[in-house]
């Protein structure tokens, strides 16, 4: 199975599980499940959970959740585009290293695109590098925010927690 480009806010709810004011995608631009890939946009708008009425925007610093949400898509695609009968773990946040800002927030009215990619997989732990990049910025250098965050899938995540 493959997903039709661009891949909107309503069928990307069906993929990450964050619902409500706490979703904050808004489309997939770009995938590529060989190469572990994916290019997503959030435009800026005052209902963002995170909209700060001071910076008129949005904080640079509640972006690694914006990436965090960008990875559940990719592992999402990358689980169906391949057939894999399992569905979907929920995942847990490790850590979030080396992050970088150029920038202390988003305009309202920008639309943002984040960049992710998988660099490595053991088990149920990968590590994903990220980078979001405002609306004029093209090149790789000229990310605005940059952060490595690795995530740790989990089929009994409620167990583990002690809710189950």
């Amino acid at each position: 199975m493959q997903f039709e480009l661009p891949v909107e806010k309503e069928e990307l709810l069906t993929m990450v599980p964050h619902k409500g004011k706490m979703f904050l995608l808004n489309r997939v631009v770009q995938y590529d499940v060989e190469k572990l890939t994916i290019t997503l946009q959030l435009d800026v708008k005052p209902d963002n959970i995170f909209y700060d009425e001071e910076l008129g925007g949005i904080p640079s610093w509640c972006t690694f959740e914006i990436m965090a949400q960008g990875v559940a898509a990719l592992s999402f695609i990358k689980k169906t585009v391949r057939g894999e009968s399992e569905k979907c773990n929920p995942g847990v946040v490790l850590s979030i290293s080396h992050f970088k800002t150029r920038v202390s927030s988003f305009a309202t009215g920008t639309t943002i695109r984040i960049k992710i990619s998988e660099d490595v997989s053991s088990g149920d732990i990968s590590k994903f590098s990220c980078a979001i990049f405002g609306q004029d910025n093209t090149s790789q250098d000229d990310a605005d925010v940059t952060t490595f965050i690795t995530v740790m899938e989990s089929k009994d995540l409620e167990q583990r927690l002690g809710q189950g």
